[in-house]
């Protein structure tokens, strides 16, 4: 999850007469609004669910595992609050005649604060949580049949779903577009732990009972860009 924040502080240069907002102080504007964008990692492992949905489907799940996502925070001394959502998603043709479609789907929310490193640099730690969704569709291939094949294809609408905590650190670089915007942009890694131990898992309108979890590897890692609005 990209969670980022910062603050602001006015100085007078004695050589020009111009004002400098850094991003070191406490902001004029209060809270700052920030918004950005993400692109994270999860690797994720399905094969406790192969005896149930086949090793083609399994093959198909473990490969959603990229996020891209966009995040709408808010900054109040130095210390953050940032809400994001995001998606993903892939198809694939299996043996000819099954379409597989896999979306992953997350939304999150962080808390943290920031600590400086030199002049332009932002360490942050972080907690929050992430509800993560994963959605497999098997539908047949191609798309025009009879209704004989329909029914005799197999269609699968199944939804995965995993609460994580997340604790874990950024570091970021920032700098100033002009007087009211700055720009950021960083790395960051996240340790995750998993709060329902069994996926819950659902379809259009049916709960599956389930007691089998998913395997993760617990850390999480990707890239980060910011824009601060402050007015």
């Amino acid at each position: 999850m990209g969670f980022w924040n910062t603050g602001f502080s006015q100085s007078d240069s004695t050589e020009s007469g111009s004002i400098n907002y850094s991003l070191h102080s406490s902001s004029p504007h209060d809270p700052i609004i920030t918004l950005g964008v993400q692109f994270d990692f999860l690797s994720s492992d399905f094969s406790n669910f192969e005896p149930l949905i086949g090793a083609d489907n399994i093959m198909g799940l473990n490969s959603a595992n990229r996020n891209i996502n966009v995040e709408l925070g808010f900054i109040s001394k130095r210390y953050f609050i940032g809400l994001h959502v995001g998606a993903m998603g892939e198809t694939e043709v299996f043996n000819d005649s099954i379409n597989f479609e896999s979306y992953n789907t997350q939304a999150g929310i962080s808390f943290g604060r920031e600590f400086r490193i030199g002049w332009n640099l932002i360490l942050r730690p972080t907690i929050g949580a992430r509800w993560q969704k994963y959605r497999l569709i098997n539908t047949p291939y191609p798309r025009n049949l009879t209704v004989n094949q329909y029914a005799d294809s197999r269609n699968i609408d199944l939804r995965f779903h995993q609460l994580f905590g997340v604790s874990g650190v950024q570091l970021s670089y920032f700098d100033d577009i002009s007087y009211d915007y700055s720009w950021e942009v960083g790395f960051f890694m996240y340790y995750l732990t998993k709060i329902n131990r069994a996926l819950i898992i659902n379809t259009l309108r049916n709960r599956i009972e389930n007691d089998k979890s998913l395997t993760i590897h617990h850390f999480t890692g990707g890239i980060s860009f910011r824009l601060y609005l402050n007015y």
